[in-house]
């Protein structure tokens, strides 16, 4: 196990081996404790999750799962994070699961040479699930509904057409919700305002014409849309 504090105060884990059978209270947080962003290399999900109960689910400016191979357990809730970043996760399992555990505060997630970032999981997060409690009626949920940037590198496992569903599918529930944000307790889900693809899967010509038009800012694979183009 290797683990290194960043010049930015952050912090890097590299196969990080944790005793997960302690299932006591988090462990008491310093008052001035503040680490900005924490990288998770080739670390098991259930460590993942049971670092961040210890600590009380901090809040991170950014988190990094690279090369993580293992889901995170069902209702784990993992640190929050304004930026996600999914390095080599090639099983699609994996990611998604990394990605659903803590979804509420991320706002721009980037994918980096991930496999596991496929149709299937574009799919999952283009349509909300819906979740029912102690009986009440069913409330629409979408997961990561935060998200407003969306930065895709050396990706191939999905098409430019289960891409643009996903952001068509939320572009449209943000418009009949009246352009709401997340302070509006009638909010449901953003809109994805920027979308960047290097090195990634060919974009087809009717989905660039959509981008062109619904997406403020885009690029892909050189190509320039919307805002991007001034």
């Amino acid at each position: 196990m290797h683990h290194e504090l960043q010049p930015n105060g952050g912090l890097q884990f590299n196969n990080l081996q944790l005793d997960c059978t302690y299932d006591g209270p988090p462990v008491s947080r310093l008052p001035d404790w503040h680490c900005p962003n924490v990288d998770w290399i080739a670390i098991d999900g259930r460590v993942i999750a049971e670092y961040s109960r210890l600590l009380s689910h901090p809040y991170m400016e950014s988190v990094t799962y690279k090369r993580c191979s293992t889901t995170v357990p069902i209702g784990a809730v993992l640190t929050s994070a304004v930026e996600i970043t999914l390095d080599e996760v090639h099983d699609p399992v994996v990611l998604f699961s990394l990605l659903a555990s803590k979804p509420e505060t991320c706002c721009s997630v980037t994918f980096l040479n991930c496999d596991g970032l496929c149709g299937e999981v574009l799919r999952c997060l283009a349509k909300p699930i819906h979740r029912s409690a102690h009986g009440q009626e069913r409330a629409e949920i979408w997961l990561c509904p935060g998200i407003r940037y969306i930065h895709i590198v050396g990706c191939t496992k999905f098409s430019s057409a289960e891409l643009r569903t996903l952001l068509k599918a939320r572009r449209t529930v943000h418009e009949e919700t009246g352009w709401m944000d997340e302070f509006d307790p009638e909010f449901i889900v953003w809109l994805v305002r920027g979308v960047h693809v290097i090195d990634g899967s060919e974009l087809d010509p009717d989905d660039k014409v959509w981008l062109d038009v619904n997406v403020p800012s885009v690029t892909w694979n050189g190509w320039r849309g919307g805002d991007s183009r001034a």
